[in-house]
């Protein structure tokens, strides 16, 4: 028996520019679900779904980084201009 909670006090970021199109992820998560009768399910996973900007991601990502998130952020674009 799946159901759906929404979080309604998030909302997907606006878009920093034309390009930036909301990322959908799926994750599960391993879980224990215990009956009202105190039985225990231990293989009952649960799905939640995650939607974001790839602009809003990549900022938490390099801010993670520091000083040297400018450093890192040129290399990546290098990399990437490298393999296109």
């Amino acid at each position: 028996m799946a159901r759906r909670i929404v979080a309604h006090n998030r909302s997907l970021q606006p878009a920093a520019f034309w390009m930036d199109t909301p990322v959908n992820v799926v994750s599960s998560f391993d879980s224990v679900f215990v009956g009202k009768d105190g039985s225990v399910d231990t293989q009952r996973p649960v799905l939640a779904v995650f939607n974001a900007r790839p602009s809003k991601l990549n900022g938490r990502i390099f801010a993670s980084f520091g000083e040297l998130r400018l450093f890192y952020l040129i290399g990546f674009i290098m990399a990437g201009v490298a393999f296109c």
